[in-house]
């Protein structure tokens, strides 16, 4: 038998499978991407003979257009599972300038039940190993008894009718056509559904991305776009995050951005680290934003927000020194996500400006020489999340759609000054880079329902109200017998009434607003929400069925988070002026709103204590970094209790005004599912219920206090490659 028919290859404690693509050390997995894999094979194929570079990239690349630098990274992946050295390699020796050549001795092993399938380099091993889910057992370093005819058997009975598909159907690659919008295919890379960002390198080839793992530590991964293996190279302890990272336009270093609970600003720290892993190297820190780079990679730019308002700031990429402030913005909403252009000559940005009736967005370029700044597209009501240049000086637009109120992609050409679609669907992306002839995004769908727990019955499990999406804030009526909620309709925020069993479903909302952020009044009789109306988004009054509105705030400023006073004769509500939260309170008759606490101008979450006397909210501590929660009395100011918890999603008063319960955003102790309890004497936080399954985005109790309704699902997320291909 051939030794190239061969299913093993063992080299100094390695073992190499040829069938389920895979290496082996000591019974243990040692991960490798597709190319790496191929490139080894084919250097074990070739042992002790001098493989050319270009014999190499025509082996394993084939007709694809690739430089010398992806054979150098792929070899330096091997190396780097190895253990081995580019000094003296035990496995790989480099000839400079001219190729590469396997040095180690070989021992081919042969599988009888392989044997069977000639073609078992071809493209139905690829695919079956990349989709399967299962891993084999790791096989064992010394000799094994071959398989037995039968099982050869059905491995062939196996395998043949996928065999068969795959010759009448091969994958074919080609070289990278020209960036085309009418050419573009999707192509969907993971499929965990757990996907935060991804950053695509400038060549297309390889993908670094963090997850949504609710795992107490933090991850940065690498992937080939055309493997299902990734490899960490990031991996960082909690409190600190990841929160931002970009690959250089050479493809040999990950630059990225470390947290603290999330927070920016100055607690943001930037590191280099090779794309292969390895020590990271500290850049700079004071950063809030991604950064770019130059095209020769000496120099970076980045955001810096102060109290002034936005810094774009540039500097030198190596060391972080020789800072130059390239423009000053008033606002910290000006200057955003600032990309190098492809010629060096400009950096793209986006600003935003919150005005009553929109967030509108704009996107401008500033000369790198003279600091002069060109405006692309003007200020348009529609909300731009993120943007790249293509190589050919294209820009793709990660916008939400007027329409659907939900993020898609587009691309701008600033020669025809046509903003195209790329995505045109119900889904929501996230985050766009381009490498090569791709675009890469995060492809995101929220799935969740309302559902109901028994409090008093430790058996009980949660029971479904009613199914749908992007499901938030929602009440209960004062019988305990319905149900007050937000839901997206056809691209509307809508508020519906529903009993708590899912029957009578009744839409108060009339079709043609968005109405959003329900409170219910103390007798159920009335409500308070905000409504485009007007044009703008203000604060509105109504009573329960939606009859006789009215409109209680006006003006340029952006409210949030309505809240009925006990008593019902009043509203809080947050609002954001320039770079403030503030929080404040209007009569359900109208007139001008007062600021509450107006020494307090970072609100993030807050609730009304069933007496009226009192107020919790948690705010951001610029002094400690972190988030904190106070509870302050409403007559006199007095700071009453304060603890040491981060709310997320809701902050809310127990029925009886003793405890606050919320979603606890720590989740190196809580889960996503899950809600906390602090009581007000000051005793330590505790888990209130689990809900076991997806996370939690709200939670009410009833008013007889044994039940909880609560909103919950899921989010899946997962990477998406949009690849512009020939016709």
């Amino acid at each position: 038998m051939n030794e190239f028919q061969m299913r093993y290859f063992e080299f100094g404690g390695f073992r190499l499978d040829t069938t389920d693509r895979t290496l082996w050390r000591d019974g243990e997995r040692v991960s490798l991407t597709h190319k790496s894999y191929q490139l080894l094979l084919t250097l074990i194929e070739n042992k002790g003979h001098l493989l050319t570079h270009d014999e190499l990239m025509s082996k394993v690349w084939q007709k694809t257009s690739v430089d010398q630098s992806s054979l150098k990274q792929n070899i330096a992946l091997i190396r780097k599972a190895l253990g081995d050295g580019s000094e003296e390699s035990q496995f790989i020796q480099t000839v400079p300038k001219y190729g590469y050549r396997f040095v180690a001795p070989v021992r081919p092993l042969p599988d009888e039940g392989i044997a069977l399938v000639a073609e078992r380099r071809s493209v139905i091993e690829i695919d079956i190993h990349e989709k399967t889910a299962g891993r084999p057992e790791p096989p064992k370093l010394r000799g094994r008894r071959l398989m037995s005819f039968a099982f050869a058997g059905v491995l062939l009975l196996l395998f043949f009718p996928v065999w068969l598909v795959f010759r009448q159907n091969p994958v074919k690659t080609s070289a990278q056509p020209a960036f085309a919008i009418e050419n573009i295919v999707p192509h969907k890379l993971t499929d965990t559904g757990n996907i935060d960002l991804g950053m695509l390198s400038p060549n297309g080839e390889f993908v670094v991305f963090t997850t949504l793992d609710g795992e107490k530590d933090s991850a940065l991964w690498l992937r080939a776009v055309d493997s299902k293996e990734s490899i960490r190279i990031v991996a960082l302890t909690a409190p600190e995050r990841i929160g931002a990272y970009t690959v250089t336009n050479d493809g040999k270093w990950v630059y990225y951005v470390t947290t603290s609970n999330g927070d920016w600003g100055r607690s943001a720290k930037l590191y280099r680290i090779s794309i292969l892993g390895g020590k990271p190297v500290k850049i700079t820190e004071y950063i809030d934003s991604f950064v770019s780079f130059s095209p020769d990679d000496k120099r970076m730019v980045f955001d810096r927000f102060t109290a002034e308002g936005c810094q774009l700031v540039t500097a030198n990429a190596i060391d972080g020194t020789d800072e130059r402030v390239l423009a000053q913005g008033k606002t910290n909403l000006e200057f955003l996500e600032p990309k190098w252009s492809p010629d060096g000559t400009r950096i793209l940005f986006f600003n935003l400006d919150r005005r009553p009736d929109a967030t509108y967005s704009s996107i401008s370029s500033i000369a790198v020489a003279d600091g002069a700044i060109t405006e692309i597209i003007p200020p348009r009501p529609q909300r731009i999340w993120h943007l790249a240049w293509t190589r050919d000086g294209e820009i793709v637009v990660n916008a939400t759609d007027p329409a659907t109120r939900l993020p898609q992609i587009y691309t701008f050409s600033p020669k025809d000054g046509e903003l195209k679609r790329i995505t045109n669907d119900l889904f929501y992306y996230n985050g766009v880079s381009v490498g090569g002839n791709s675009i890469l995004a995060t492809k995101k769908e929220r799935v969740s329902g309302i559902w109901t727990l028994d409090l008093t019955n430790t058996a009980a499990t949660p029971q479904k109200v009613i199914e749908g999406a992007s499901f938030d804030p929602l009440v209960w009526t004062p019988d305990g017998q319905h149900l007050v909620y937000e839901a997206s309709d056809v691209g509307r925020r809508h508020i519906f009434l529903v009993n708590a069993d899912g029957s009578g479903k009744f839409q108060i909302s009339p079709d043609n607003f968005d109405e959003l952020r329900p409170d219910l009044s103390a007798d159920g009789k009335s409500l308070v929400f905000l409504s485009n109306r007007s044009g703008t988004y203000e604060l509105w009054t109504s009573a329960i069925d939606g009859s006789r509105p009215r409109q209680l705030t006006s003006g340029n400023t952006w409210v949030w988070q309505p809240r009925f006073a006990p008593d019902g004769a009043s509203v809080y509500f947050t609002v954001t002026e320039k770079n403030t939260i503030l929080l404040q309170n209007v009569s359900i008759e109208g007139g001008t709103p007062q600021t509450i606490f107006p020494d307090t101008t970072s609100i993030e979450l807050y609730d009304v204590s069933p007496d009226g006397k009192k107020i919790a909210y948690s705010f951001t501590d610029a002094q400690a970094n972190r988030t904190r929660t106070v509870l302050r009395s409403l007559e006199t100011g007095e700071i009453l209790k304060s603890f040491d918890i981060a709310p997320a999603r809701f902050l809310r008063f127990n029925r009886e005004g003793t405890a606050l319960f919320f979603k606890n955003s720590d989740t190196r102790v809580a889960p996503v599912s899950s809600v906390w309890i602090q009581p007000l004497d000051g005793a330590k936080a505790r888990e209130l219920v689990d809900f076991k399954l997806d996370d939690l985005f709200w939670m009410d109790y009833a008013p007889d206090g044994k039940r909880v309704a609560a909103t919950r699902g899921r989010l899946t997320s997962d990477l998406i490659l949009l690849s512009s291909v020939k016709n």
